[in-house]
């Protein structure tokens, strides 16, 4: 199959990339805004399991953040929210993300920080 984007190798060595260079400058944004398009490629391909495009609608979420599109970010992760159990992590996830979009907050963060560090 021939998808637009980048191939899933190719995905995962942009995501290095940017976690080695953090969140300001220019090559940054490209990468993330590449990633992003990647992202709603494999989010959208419904032969790929639910968890999987799960995980890739919060880092997408994440990415919006980290790029600075604070509104864009909390409705992403406002309507990802509606569809998630309560007391799920990926709920837990998308209400520290939300913290963060309210504090304009666009740095790195572990999951640990959102989940405890008991958990």
């Amino acid at each position: 199959m021939n998808r637009p984007g980048l191939s899933a190798k190719d995905a995962q060595d942009l995501v290095r990339r940017l976690m080695a260079e953090g969140t300001t400058g220019e090559r940054y944004t490209r990468y993330a805004t590449e990633l992003l398009a990647r992202l709603a490629v494999d989010v959208a391909d419904t032969t790929r399991s639910a968890e999987a495009r799960l995980d890739d609608r919060l880092l997408t979420g994440e990415m919006l953040r980290r790029l600075g599109r604070f509104d864009e970010a909390d409705s992403h992760f406002a309507a990802l929210a509606s569809e998630l159990a309560p007391d799920s992590k990926e709920a837990t996830l998308a209400a520290f993300q939300r913290r963060l979009i309210a504090a304009k907050d666009r740095g790195l963060h572990l999951v640990s920080e959102a989940l405890g560090k008991n958990q």
